[in-house]
């Protein structure tokens, strides 16, 4: 039986998991938003389904995509017998039936030979399996058509009920249907006999056939079943892309699948599903940003093997006797918790600058020389220049020496760093580490300065984050922590609207002081200005 949270909620997860679904075409309504959940809603199909393999019953398959390619492949040739009036016509709503048809063919063929062996043999014998139908993929030109893979229209001509398909919010209802109808059927799947058979015979094979079970009948049918959803989701797919080539059923698409059930988390109904959806849209927004994206997503596969083997649902997973016997524990866990993001903030952009620095070894160097910048400079007098504050030595005839470095590797952050130096080269006046961040309308800007004269001693690490909803909608948060006297001076949190004649704000800021016995302040500030004639801040509005 499931542990946790997820035993008692998993249903009615996704009952509101479908509702809210409905309605997203509505609050996203382009067509890039379109394609990306209705990818995302195929990939959950397969992911589900390959988690009914290695989750349900402990088989590691690394050619699990043959089904999903194979069904896209009948699916795009059907499409293109009734668009050449060589088939009769077959609605578009219920090909994917079609492909569940080859999925389950190939399963059962290619599950008969497979399931003869567990563990290593099988994850062998798949992999030798994804490798061959690659290769005819490629090979038997006449009907895979090599590399270019296949074309089709999905409008084949005949609307049923006033739905052509055209339309691609109309290919995203579609997918939605056949992603909860899928989803639900595998879920009362795992709930009958049969889904306790998958789990007996993954858990201890050898007390499941000693009771009675065939366990290799167990595994074929799984596995069968399996091939079955993987090839629905092939299908759909096919007529979401209205395209499909040798890729889909490569050991990139296997490997694919496999993330997505093991970062969400095998084993757990709900772990594939949060897999596939996270890893869908971080792959999209990735592969946009940066060209090292399939880098980072090897990273975090690295990562969850090694620290978190029960995958994202597990992690939720292990909180569910606090949850249960104990709530008011989570109150201690806040702080650990807090200090581990900071450290794992800190972790990722330590591993993000080191391999964008690499990357950005390869590009030319007049490509390179704008992207960093260094500069270093001295004034010397002949005279002092007594008029300017004594606790500075600007007006010395040797003045500071002062230096500038920026790198800007990639578009979306810029690292400063300036200081100055005593004219013996080795005190340090005043130093400024600047970290900048930013994507799409998120920005984020995190800068250390340490000053020490004989005047002023301050040092301070300070982050202002800002999202901006639309060019006049922003919302703010600024912080800063006094590294001299060892407190966090404030918080802010900023709502700002800004247009060409009007900038109006609303500001909630707690204070803090040095003084322990003092308790910290929390004020609400109002700000309005009206251009050019100025404006009006509460009193202490920063």
């Amino acid at each position: 039986m499931e542990e946790g949270m997820f035993k008692r909620y998993q249903l009615y997860s996704l009952i509101i998991l479908l509702l809210f679904t409905i309605f997203l075409p509505f609050i996203f309504t382009s067509s890039f938003a379109l394609t990306l959940l209705s990818k995302m809603g195929v990939l959950v199909i397969f992911a589900v389904a390959y988690n009914m393999l290695l989750g349900q019953s402990g088989l590691l398959s690394f050619g699990h995509a043959i089904y999903f390619g194979l069904a896209g492949y009948a699916t795009v040739h059907l499409i293109n017998g009734i668009n050449s009036n060589f088939l009769f016509n077959i609605p578009i709503t219920i090909m994917p039936i079609l492909g569940g048809l080859v999925g389950l063919m190939l399963g059962v063929l290619i599950g008969h030979l497979s399931t003869k062996r567990i563990g290593t043999a099988f994850a062998l014998i798949s992999l030798g399996f994804c490798e061959l139908i690659t290769a005819i993929t490629l090979i038997f030109v006449i009907f895979f058509n090599g590399e270019d893979g296949i074309e089709a229209d999905r409008v084949t001509g005949v609307d049923y009920f006033g739905i052509s398909y055209g339309p691609h919010i109309e290919v995203y209802y579609l997918i939605l249907f056949w992603c909860f109808l899928c989803v639900f059927l595998m879920y009362f799947l795992t709930k009958t006999p049969f889904g306790k058979m998958c789990n007996a015979v993954r858990d201890n094979a050898q007390r499941a056939q000693f009771i009675g079970y065939n366990i290799r009948k167990v595994r074929w049918l799984a596995f069968s079943l399996s091939a079955t959803f993987a090839g629905i989701a092939g299908s759909l797919h096919a007529i979401n892309y209205e395209h499909i080539g040798f890729e889909t059923v490569s050991l990139t698409q296997s490997g694919n699948v496999l993330f997505m059930a093991y970062i969400g988390g095998i084993g757990n109904f709900l772990g594939p599903i949060i897999g596939a959806i996270s890893l869908t849209y971080l792959e999209t927004m990735l592969s946009g940003v940066t060209e090292s994206w399939v880098l980072y997503l090897g990273i975090i596969f690295v990562l969850v093997i090694a620290f978190a083997p029960q995958g994202i649902s597990g992690i939720v997973v292990m909180h569910g006797p606090i949850f249960r016997i104990k709530p008011k524990l989570f109150n201690k866990l806040i702080m650990p918790y807090t200090f581990f993001s900071g450290s794992l903030l800190l972790l990722v952009f330590s591993v993000t600058l080191t391999v964008e620095y690499i990357h950005s070894l390869g590009i030319d160097k007049s490509t390179f020389t704008q992207k960093m910048k260094f500069g270093f400079a001295n004034n010397l007098r002949l005279d002092e220049n007594k008029d300017l504050p004594f606790h500075t030595n600007l007006g010395d005839k040797v003045s500071d020496f002062v230096g500038i470095f920026e790198y800007n590797s990639i578009d979306n952050f810029k690292l400063d760093y300036n200081f100055s130096l005593k004219d013996n080269l080795i005190e340090k006046n005043y130093e400024l580490f600047g970290f900048e961040f930013y994507l799409k309308n998120l920005s984020s800007t995190f800068e250390y300065r340490n000053e020490n004269n004989s005047k002023l001693k301050d040092s301070y690490l300070q982050n202002e984050t800002r999202y901006n909803f639309d060019e006049n909608n922003s919302l703010i948060f600024k912080t800063r922590e006094n590294k001299e006297k060892s407190f966090t001076e404030f918080y802010n949190i900023i709502y700002q609207y800004q247009n060409d004649c009007l900038t109006a704000g609303i500001e909630y800021n707690k204070e803090f002081y040095n003084d322990q016995d003092l308790k910290p302040s929390e004020n609400l500030f109002f700000k309005i200005t009206i251009l050019p004639f100025g404006g009006f801040n509460t009193p202490n509005l920063k």
